[in-house]
């Protein structure tokens, strides 16, 4: 018997003669338990950064017997990330709906990016009761489930990682307390977030009441002081990085629904609406993307939201809404991006000619990057720079380059939701507290 898997499930079953989905199962279990024994009872120990490496380092150990590709992401393979779930089945739900993971290209920089964020929040050391913790582990978990880092086996990596996460927070997290029936669920709902994307808390309600039953304190204490409220570090809002990801992950699930609109409209024709879809997802794999496809999704949204049948729905029209919302503010991001890369690279050919000038763009760059709005004051460096940039034969493209530039952002700034964020911004001042 060929005691590792090829690259399918299928290869698998043609070599050990497994009949059955359920046998493989229970094959892949044999060979997995005692790995997962070593890692819970401390036989084989990790350092606790909860970054890319760690969850593979998770990963390559369990399954070093079953699997030639352990340790192994879906990036590895270019595996899209796609299941099905019948979480809804006890609301007599019967077709099955379809969780959509991030994409296999941003496997590593998802992970790192949410293992980061996790430390800057002290690994959830200091929540001195359980629910805290439960609350916060639930978003977590389910941030790292839905950047799904591998093929096969991301339940029981998450289980190793989630139970050190509560140990290093001076708690017991026990996934054998809970049927895994109702962790599948809790963990789908969350991924289906039934309540849309402006209600986390409520989508993410089932996984942190699971987290809340499997969850004890420790004793000791070392437990007692990981959990004193002087190691809490709050964090108030996600990383730029993290924010990115949700907004691709509200996108990708609206486009869809967005997409079924354009079919109704097209009398079941289902070219526009496959389009869509696909413009979408080029978008969520290189987001600098929105700047050739933006306008097209967002007008495809409108399309849908506006017309006389489909308007009445109200479920759509909130889909029609949020891919508009996210579109644009991605937008911005990617000009934000662009503005800022433009201007760096013609202050650097401004300066052997034009030090101060040169210098005084770099630092509208640097304020426009923190997310400071470039406006009438501030712009007025760069006016000063692109003239420069006229007068010498070899500086014009980098000139118009950031004219462009400066010309998308701006016009992205006027735009109602856009302006709105600006405008919280503490006045006369950007994010480090530079003068503007």
């Amino acid at each position: 018997m060929d005691g590792f898997l090829d690259e399918t499930t299928g290869v698998l079953k043609n070599k050990l003669g497994v009949a059955s989905a359920k046998e493989l199962e229970l094959y892949e279990a044999d060979f997995s338990v005692p790995r997962m024994a070593q890692l819970l009872g401390g036989a084989k120990e990790l350092a606790a950064t909860f970054d890319a490496a760690y969850f593979r380092a998770i990963h390559q150990h369990i399954f070093q017997d079953v699997y030639q590709w352990a340790g192994q992401t879906r990036a590895a393979g270019a595996f899209q990330g796609e299941k099905r779930t019948f979480a809804y089945a006890s609301e007599n739900e019967f077709q099955p709906r379809v969780m959509r993971y991030a994409p296999y290209t941003q496997i590593e920089q998802r992970l790192d990016a949410i293992g980061e964020q996790l430390q800057r929040e002290n690994i959830l050391r200091g929540h001195s009761t359980k629910d805290t913790f439960a609350e916060r582990a639930a978003y977590y978990f389910d941030q790292f489930n839905h950047t799904h880092g591998f093929r096969e086996g991301n339940g029981r990596t998450l289980q190793i990682a989630f139970t050190q996460l509560g140990k290093e927070a001076g708690y017991a997290v026990d996934f054998s307390r809970v049927d895994p029936r109702e962790l599948n669920k809790a963990r789908d709902l969350a991924m289906l977030r039934p309540a849309g994307p402006e209600h986390p808390v409520q989508n993410l309600a089932a996984l942190a009441q699971l987290f809340k039953q499997i969850t004890e304190p420790l004793p000791g204490p070392a437990a007692v002081a990981a959990r004193d409220p002087q190691q809490a570090r709050p964090v108030l809002e996600p990383s730029p990085i993290l924010s990115m990801m949700e907004k691709l992950r509200v996108m990708q699930a609206s486009s869809y629904e967005v997409g079924a609109g354009l079919r109704d409209i097209d009398r079941g024709d289902t070219t526009r609406g496959t389009q869509l879809v696909r413009q979408v997802n080029d978008v969520i794999f290189q987001p600098y993307r929105v700047a050739e496809l933006g306008n097209q999704i967002r007008a495809a949204a409108r399309e849908v939201g506006t017309h006389p049948v489909l308007s009445q729905d109200a479920e759509l029209v909130k889909d029609t809404q949020r891919l508009a919302a996210t579109v644009i503010v991605v937008q911005h991001v990617v000009a934000r991006e662009t503005f800022v890369e433009k201007a760096d690279k013609l202050a650097k050919s401004l300066t052997s000619h034009w030090p101060k000038e040169a210098e005084s763009l770099r630092q509208v760059a640097a304020a426009v990057e923190h997310n400071a709005p470039l406006g009438t004051e501030n712009g007025k460096p760069v006016n000063v720079a692109l003239g420069l940039a006229l007068q010498l034969t070899e500086l014009r493209n980098a000139g118009q380059e950031l004219h462009y530039a400066t010309k998308t952002l701006v016009e992205l700034q006027q735009h109602p939701s856009i302006a709105q964020q600006l405008a919280v911004r503490v006045p006369g001042k950007d994010a480090d507290g530079l003068e503007r």
